[in-house]
């Protein structure tokens, strides 16, 4: 039996293998229907396998589209294929060989591996599936590529590749992973590509950052606090960086720069205005403020937005779009950044739009402050160790601006508002609030005993600290 037979005959058994799985990303909303559509259906070393699109429609909302590799096991039972190492070997084969495959709907999946890149150096060793990743699947070819298999599907360019494919090919950035290609369904008709797949070069770390600046602030001793200072002054460092290559095109036209322009500016204004009117009001109805306390706060994040203007003359550039401290791994004493999809709620063409590199900066900045939340929240911590956090907070968002300014304050690049000693700081701000606003009303609707955290940066914001 063809794995589309079993498939039509089982449209039960299609719920059980998407919803319940770690990178279903649409767990929060109702799925009603359930349209699987073969893309390419084989034989490989004794396995049946099939590669299928299934279209997801749920009771509100737009549909969704999720990439469902499935093996046919000999005692009939189908289950992901990416739990069998074969069919791991024959994805990673496929750049070794140039594959191009005429799919089942008339579209073909081409392997394209990196122009200068021995694919037979990786595709050989064996692989190894990541386990905890909630968006994606993540292979790793023996400490030597990662291949990640992209779960829920956009049209258009993925900026992931994109983005370290250009800095890889034209900066030659040493703080990302090495871009070594793709696999993408393309289509002759109107449709636009969809990356299925890319490989990039594995990195050896010690994990996220994440997960390294809570645990060495929760166990550091004071003489210790300095160095971790030191650590994010140079994190500060290397996004400044990124920006900058990011900032010069090497004639890449999907990466010139672009000046801000005062449509720009009344665009940025009216959105932030409306989202801190609709925050405060989130907060007012949920009885986290009442009236007086969200008018204030409004009023005061009003008067910090209305100094948008002190970016006209910086410029726009493309931006990791989604940067925190997850997205930062430690090597060694210095780190790699990765992960540059952007916001998984936007569409590719609105991740690959181009901002301002404070956005960047911004994120950051209010990840710090998760991470010493996290710390806080251990009741075992002590009170002096507290108060001690609370001073390292500040000095860290100093210390990370400070080895960023090291690297962008240069008037002839354009990056960032140098006008006066206050333009970077009401700049950032914008950002800032953008960020803090957006966690705000997630912490309503999600985690309401996290509200304290960006809403005491909003109230920072709007007191002018």
């Amino acid at each position: 039996m063809s794995l589309h037979t079993w498939m039509t005959e089982h449209p039960d058994a299609v719920d059980d293998l998407i919803t319940g799985q770690r990178w279903f990303g649409d767990k929060s909303r109702t799925p009603i229907r359930f349209t699987p559509t073969l893309v390419h259906e084989f034989a490989h070393d004794g396995h049946q396998f099939g590669l299928f699109e299934v279209l997801v429609e749920f009771s509100e909302g737009a549909p969704s589209t999720y990439f469902m590799p499935l093996w046919h096991r000999t005692d009939d039972h189908v289950i992901d294929a990416l739990l069998e190492p074969s069919f791991l070997s024959w994805l990673a084969e496929g750049f070794a060989h140039r594959r191009t495959i005429e799919t089942a709907k008339q579209d073909r999946i081409v392997w394209t591996p990196a122009g200068d890149v021995d694919a037979l150096s990786w595709t050989s060793r064996a692989p190894r599936v990541l386990t905890g990743e909630q968006s994606n699947t993540s292979v790793i070819f023996g400490e030597r590529a990662i291949l990640k298999v992209f779960r829920k599907l956009q049209p258009g360019v993925n900026p992931d590749s994109e983005i370290v494919a250009f800095l890889s090919e034209h900066h030659d950035f040493a703080h990302v992973p090495s871009y070594l290609g793709s696999i993408v369904l393309e289509s002759d008709g109107d449709r636009e590509p969809v990356e299925l797949a890319a490989v990039q070069g594995f990195v050896l770390n010690g994990g996220d950052c994440w997960r390294w600046l809570p645990g060495a602030l929760g166990s550091a001793a004071n003489e210790e606090l300095g160095n971790l200072l030191d650590s994010v002054s140079w994190l500060g460092v290397r996004t400044g960086e990124l920006h900058v290559a990011l900032g010069d095109a090497a004639g890449v036209t999907d990466f010139e720069p672009m000046p801000f322009t005062s449509g720009d500016i009344a665009a940025l204004e009216d959105r932030l205005g409306r989202e801190v009117r609709l925050t405060a009001s989130m907060l007012h109805r949920d009885g986290a403020l009442s009236h007086a306390g969200s008018e204030s706060l409004a009023s005061s994040l009003l008067a910090s937005i209305s100094h948008v203007d002190v970016l006209l003359g910086s410029l726009k550039i493309r931006v990791h779009g989604d940067y925190h401290l997850g997205q930062v791994l430690r090597a060694v004493d210095d780190f790699v950044i990765i992960d540059f999809e952007g916001e998984p709620s936007r569409t590719m063409a609105e991740r690959r739009q181009k901002s301002s590199p404070l956005k960047d900066v911004a994120g950051m900045l209010r990840s710090i402050d998760y991470a010493v939340a996290t710390v806080l929240a251990d009741p075992a911590v002590s009170q002096a160790h507290r108060d001690t956090l609370e001073w390292w907070r500040e000095t860290a968002e100093t210390a990370f601006v400070s080895g960023y300014l090291s690297i962008v304050n240069n008037p002839s690049r354009g990056l960032v508002p140098d006008d006066d000693e206050h333009a970077f700081e009401r700049a950032l701000d914008l950002f800032m609030i953008e960020k803090a606003l957006y966690e705000v009303r997630y912490e309503l609707d999600n985690r309401p005993e996290w509200l304290d955290i960006p809403l005491g940066a909003l109230r920072r914001i709007g007191a002018g600290d």
